[in-house]
């Protein structure tokens, strides 16, 4: 007989299994966009084979059908095998289209067993009435299911089995919940206890197994505190704002992420958001390097270096926390133009602006040292010094005019101001790249994060001539500033860049300037004692070396070469009532304060079918939450019953 193979597409979390499996018993090879994730020598030492069966592991996306097409006539298969989760009528869309059999064959199991879940389980498949080689393709099909040790069974049509993926599966179990909440909010109106109403269904299910308990939980329980942050992608780069501002603006820009089959950072589309009031106990996290998360207690953090998964309440003392030490590519602007024909944006402006490693210096002392204001008939930028700092205010003016920008200086008391009056000049440093106006709202620019790294060393340069402080007697250097959003973005600059900051954040004593007294706000740090870390940051800076010999402990090691993995030193329960914010990814990650990778869910599956029955699944746990106020904290109640249950954060 003719020797051919099997081609599984897309490497991920359902395809790499089933490539395994399928491989016990013939030919088969893999391929992805990600060449990385192939392997690419014996893809091409098969790639003349004729191919029988194209198994298809890609996420569902409005493009779908449209791959499926082109991995067609790409690899001119005899049949194609769907295992993805799709939405209904996909398969009969598919088999009009094409002139070979197509099966639906659902997947199910959970991710970090899915190999032993596809063998423990029935694998489902059907075909269209009307598909050519029906029988050759169902025999072929569960034939080589049997080699590989794979229950199969024939359903009648895809319909049945695209909807049992969503409605039996996903949907079955969160009407299973939405009775529990919805009879918990019967008992609570009565001011009857939920258990004891419950108790008599007991022996119903003991002996009939049709009244199972569900425990009256909120469905989608991974939240964040809305202070925590995350990381967009931009038109001009990425930029750190709160999940808060994310949900509730409801941003639709892609987020830090990671692939943890390709090990790579990422830009992953968010699919899901979540606003929600949760009472319940919130767990904090603490690094050995004072990088802290607060979270629900059954968020699902990774803790380890083979990134596997704990609640947040399990954390322990010297779990190890995966945190980015890489960012993805990004293609980024090397020149702005501006051509205008509004004289008043004409003003003061030259028609282009080269990113250059002196301009991102510049940058730098705007953002340690600058301000835009109004000052009547526009807008102007000012940068204020110690008048005793002369290096720096020179240097400011030599870059300003390379810019070919007017300028001014003059002195009040101890500082020495240079401006620059020019509208467009203020809102292009302080809106377009992002910098912002005033110290407590000030970002580092959007581009930063993706240039070159000398272009990054002159920025920091510039930002730790202003905020920066160096003891060389100590061996300390200390970067501070008023801004949480611009601590968090040279937070992640600095890791991108192999620097390992200890993250703090202090409320500075009252002083008195100018004959005032004021007091200081909240202060947002970064220190490091490293010698070689401050040696290196001292060199850019142009300050003093420090040389003495220490013995400071590594406090951290590297992962997959993109991932520090520092230890837990605190955990920190309270019990609280707040409102806590939820997003999910296409990966199920993404990176979160001071470069956290941290693992989150909410209820997926539902979106692929737009039906008024299952919608109401999302409208009663909405209502449930609204007025069972302390629903999280009744799930502790039932923790026991849980575990011997399904749970809810598998919906």
């Amino acid at each position: 007989m003719k020797q051919n193979k099997d081609i599984v597409v897309g490497l991920g979390e359902i395809g790499t299994p089933i490539l395994k499996l399928l491989s016990k018993s013939k030919i088969v090879v893999g391929y992805d966009v990600d060449t990385k994730l192939m392997d690419i020598k014996k893809f091409k030492k098969y790639q003349e084979l004729e191919t029988c069966f194209v198994h298809i592991c890609i996420p569902f996306t409005t493009k779908f059908i449209f791959h499926v097409k082109s991995l067609y006539r790409k690899f001119s298969p005899k049949c194609i095998v769907i295992h993805s989760t799709i939405s209904p009528y996909t398969t009969k869309k598919l088999q009009s289209d094409l002139p070979i059999p197509i099966i639906y064959s659902a997947t199910r199991g959970v991710h970090k067993r899915m190999i032993s879940d596809i063998k423990k389980y029935t694998k489902f498949y059907a075909l269209e009435k009307n598909a050519p080689n029906k029988k050759w393709a169902s025999e072929n099909y569960s034939s080589l299911l049997k080699k590989c040790g794979i229950k199969s069974k024939i359903m009648s049509e895809p319909i049945t089995l695209e909807l049992a993926k969503i409605v039996v599966d996903t949907s079955y179990y969160g009407w299973l919940i939405n009775y529990a909440q919805l009879s918990n909010m019967i008992a609570k109106e009565h001011n009857v206890d939920y258990d004891e109403m419950w108790s008599f269904a007991d022996e119903i299910h003991k002996f009939l197994g049709n009244r199972p308990k569900m425990f009256p939980g909120f469905i989608g329980g991974h939240c964040l505190d809305g202070q925590e942050i995350v990381y967009i992608k931009t038109e001009n780069g990425m930029r750190p704002i709160t999940i808060q501002e994310y949900v509730e603006k409801d941003l639709k820009n892609d987020i830090l992420s990671y692939d943890i089959q390709q090990k790579i950072p990422i830009f992953d589309k968010v699919t899901h958001k979540w606003k929600r009031t949760f009472s319940g106990t919130m767990v904090t996290l603490t690094s050995r390097t004072n990088r802290s998360i607060k979270t629900t207690d059954e968020h699902l953090m990774l803790c380890s270096d083979d990134l596997s998964t704990k609640f947040a309440k399990d954390v322990t003392i010297n779990d190890k926390i995966p945190f980015i030490s890489s960012l993805p590519d990004h293609n980024i602007k090397d020149q702005y133009e501006f051509e205008t024909k509004n004289w008043r944006f004409r003003y003061n402006m030259p028609k282009s602006i080269q990113i250059t490693p002196d301009f991102c210096r510049l940058l730098g002392y705007y953002v340690s040292e600058g301000s835009v204001s109004n000052y009547g008939k526009g807008y102007s930028v000012r940068f204020s010094f110690n008048k005793k700092e002369l290096k720096y205010i020179k240097d400011v003016c030599t870059t300003l005019e390379k810019l070919g920008l007017n300028y001014y200086t003059y002195s009040q008391d101890n500082v020495t101001h240079v401006g620059v009056k020019s509208t467009p000049f203020a809102l292009f440093v302080s809106d377009t790249l992002g910098c912002g106006r005033s110290s407590n709202v000030k970002q580092l620019p959007d581009f930063i994060y993706f240039t070159q790294r000398n272009y990054k060393e002159e920025f920091i340069s510039g930002y730790l001539r202003g905020d920066g402080s160096f003891s060389p007697q100590l061996g300390m250097v200390q970067a501070g500033t008023a801004s949480k959003i611009l601590a968090s973005g040279l937070d992640i600059l600095l890791l991108s860049m192999g620097y390992v900051m200890t993250c703090g954040k202090s409320t500075p004593s009252q002083s008195i300037i100018s004959g005032r007294s004021v007091k200081g706000g909240l202060l947002y740090t970064l220190v490091s004692k490293m010698q070689s870390q401050y040696n290196e940051l001292a060199d850019m800076g142009g300050f003093e070396q420090f040389n003495q010999r220490t013995h400071s402990k590594q406090l951290w090691h590297m992962l997959h070469e993109n991932l520090f993995m520092i230890r837990t030193t605190k955990t920190l329960h309270e019990e609280e009532e707040q409102v806590v914010y939820s997003i999910d990814t296409q990966k199920h990650l993404f990176v979160s304060t001071n470069g956290r990778l941290i693992h989150n869910c909410v209820i997926p599956n539902l979106d692929l079918m737009h039906n008024q029955t299952l919608n109401l699944i999302k409208k009663i746990n909405d209502s449930y939450i609204k007025k069972i106020p302390k629903a999280k904290s009744i799930n502790k109640k039932y923790d026991k019953f849980k575990k011997s249950s399904y749970d809810s954060s598998k919906i």
